[in-house]
């Protein structure tokens, strides 16, 4: 295997810690030792370990299981996350020709990686606990409204959209617990965790109060439904032999047109998943939302097919925007690349 370092993280690792964190590809990352037989966890060793990224060449001799074995790290379904983070271009690692290149997560410090092939322990990597833990939280909290939804609405469409939502978070819950959910988007995450605890917030509210759901919180409810119906394909999907593929993506341009040059320079494009944008338009977008890396007339993101509602504003004002906001729905059929035209008007749209 070619190997040429390209980012190095050193942690300091003591044998009375189970796990230690470290960051690569944008992503948090938890890393414990396993013995490979049966997964145990066992004590780090001491001395120092560095998890690094480094550049390898496939062949027909070993797959990429393979590959994040000989570098210390367990070959499971968070690892093969890891593996497309890196390599964005790469959607099925298990369709890859001999002699591509990737970048793979690795183990150094030559000694310590050698002695822990040796007693055949390797590092499991856990991406995102935080939000992996939040996430969980609010799904076994949600089991709990199963016998209330009778009460809480009458409306039938409504509590099918609560059956589904409260089933789809156990099995989202039972996946991650048992880490046998698929490769997903640090994006994903951020919306499970966050519409999770949002619905979970909505429906304390109106138990507590004994009262049934408003309108407003159906239709949100509804949004929200809308919103995990794309992402649970992909918890239907099974570990089987062949590696499970990369969550897709769509890459979005973002053209923000009849802006004055001196205003446009500083303008951000902003975006929430639709079921947290609530009130709807033209209500104010959230106090919370998420945004495009640069500014200016024309910007562009890699986004996970999800439901979008997608605005301009100043840069550090998203409360504010000086666009309508646009519903930007990327489903399956979606052709990337996207374009969005955004139209400047000069007033925060209300």
């Amino acid at each position: 295997m070619k190997v040429a370092i390209s980012v190095a993280l050193l942690l300091s690792c003591s044998a009375t810690l189970a796990a230690q964190q470290a960051q690569v590809a944008g992503r948090d990352v938890a890393m414990t030792v396993i013995r490979a037989q049966d997964r145990a966890t066992v004590s780090w060793p001491s001395g120092a370990i560095e998890l690094r990224t480094i550049s390898a060449t496939t062949s027909t001799d070993e797959n990429v299981y393979m590959m994040l074995e000989h570098n210390g790290i367990a070959p499971d379904s968070q690892a093969l996350t890891l593996v497309y983070d890196l390599n964005p271009s790469v959607s099925d690692v298990d369709a890859l020709p001999a002699n591509s290149s990737l970048l793979l997560p690795a183990l150094t410090g030559a000694d310590r990686l050698r002695s822990l092939l040796e007693q055949k322990d390797l590092v499991r990597l856990t991406l995102d606990p935080d939000l992996r833990g939040a996430i969980c939280e609010s799904a076994e909290a949600l089991q709990g409204y199963a016998s209330s939804i009778p009460a809480l609405t009458s409306d039938p469409a409504s509590q099918r959209s609560l059956q589904d939502l409260l089933g789809w978070y156990a099995v989202i819950n039972r996946r991650l617990t048992r880490r046998t959910d698929p490769p997903l988007r640090r994006d994903t995450l951020i919306e499970l965790r966050d519409e999770g605890r949002l619905l979970r917030n909505i429906l304390e509210q109106t138990k507590s109060q004994g009262v049934p759901l408003s309108p407003s919180q159906q239709a949100q409810i509804s949004a929200i439904h809308d919103d995990l119906s794309l992402t649970m394909p992909r918890f239907g999907q099974t570990l089987s032999g062949a590696a499970p593929k990369a969550e897709d993506a769509c890459d979005v341009k973002v053209i923000i047109k009849d802006g004055p040059p001196g205003i446009v320079d500083n303008l951000r494009v902003y975006f929430q998943y639709n079921g947290l944008y609530f009130p709807p338009p033209p209500a104010s977008p959230p106090a919370t939302s998420l945004s495009f890396n640069g500014t200016g007339a024309q910007t562009s993101r890699s986004m996970s097919r999800k439901n979008y509602q997608i605005w301009a504003a100043r840069d550090g004002d998203p409360t504010n925007p000086v666009t309508p906001p646009h519903a930007l729905f990327i489903d399956s059929s979606a052709v990337s690349p996207l374009t969005v035209d955004l139209t400047y008007t000069g007033a925060a749209h209300k």
